[in-house]
């Protein structure tokens, strides 16, 4: 969501003294005043063990002398109370008359959420609050402090849950077999999940001579709903030995199981990456 965009001014005897150049009957209304524009909250990168946030700050430089951010300090909240702290110490330059971004980096696992609030294990999202300091060195003695705060709602991401409810041959002979595996993938989120690939290692019968098809079509998982998602394997019989008769006469029935994992689309807006990789672990009976 978009959110007005929080500006701090200042003003300073000490930006004055930098800004020399300015004509000396400019009035202190009349000099330009920096900016410190805060852009947003984005989602860099997601997980199954948490996340990272990116704060964006655009400082704003009008006057006709450069100057420096040697430092600054900021604070990420949830639901009111402090995540952690953090200083970012990389020296940064702001041109004459140009701006630059700050990138702050906000990283979390879902773990410390849930510490801070068990009621969050159950909510779909959370409230969250940057805020801090920029630093600017406005002379070679002076160094001043420009506050900043973002608040917002981001969601919370969970892993989808999977069963299988279908599995048989559709080919079998004495060199192998073909398998369908019908798995049903439950979202347990408040936005769709498309899935655009799914890919495993297979055990077959207790070997490891089965390979997973290709993943041919792409699933659209509603919001707080699933659906069903195909998976075929190849299964090579050259290696289990006596388990082969009991396959073909149908005296016998398999086992299989698969573990890999499922790639994702998620159509939030504030994410930077996507695409989010779930693991996934299967298994059960083949059936003729």
């Amino acid at each position: 969501m978009m959110m007005p965009q929080y500006r701090s001014k200042w003003l300073s005897i000490g930006i004055i003294a930098v800004g020399v150049g300015l004509s000396t009957c400019k009035t202190l209304q009349q000099v330009a005043q920096p900016e410190v524009i805060f852009q947003g909250v984005r989602i860099g990168k997601i997980s199954l063990k948490g996340a990272t946030l990116i704060a964006q700050l655009q400082v704003k430089n009008p006057l006709p002398v450069s100057l420096t951010i040697p430092k600054t300090d900021y604070e990420f909240d949830v639901e009111g109370k402090s995540l952690f702290e953090g200083t970012r110490n990389k020296k940064v330059v702001i041109p004459a008359n140009n701006s630059t971004i700050v990138a702050l980096p906000l990283r979390f696992q879902w773990s410390q959420l849930w510490e801070i609030s068990q009621v969050l294990r159950e909510q779909d999202s959370f409230q969250y609050a940057v805020k801090g300091k920029i630093h600017l060195q406005v002379s070679e003695s002076q160094l001043i402090a420009v506050p900043f705060q973002r608040k917002g709602k981001l969601p919370i991401v969970r892993p989808p849950s999977f069963s299988v409810e279908e599995s048989k041959f559709v080919h079998l002979s004495k060199e192998g077999a073909e398998a369908r595996v019908i798995v049903r993938m439950n979202n347990p989120n408040p936005f769709v999940l498309q899935v655009k690939h799914l890919k495993g290692d297979v055990m077959f019968a207790g070997n490891a001579n089965a390979q997973m098809g290709a993943f041919q079509d792409e699933y659209v998982i509603p919001p707080k709903g699933s659906a069903p998602v195909e998976i075929r394997f190849r299964a090579d019989f050259s290696n289990i030995g006596k388990s082969i008769v009991g396959i073909l006469t149908g005296s016998e029935e398999p086992t299989f199981a698969i573990q890999g994992h499922v790639i994702t689309h998620l159509p939030i807006k504030e994410l930077d990456q996507k695409e989010v990789v779930f693991p996934f672990k299967i298994g059960g009976q083949v059936h003729h």
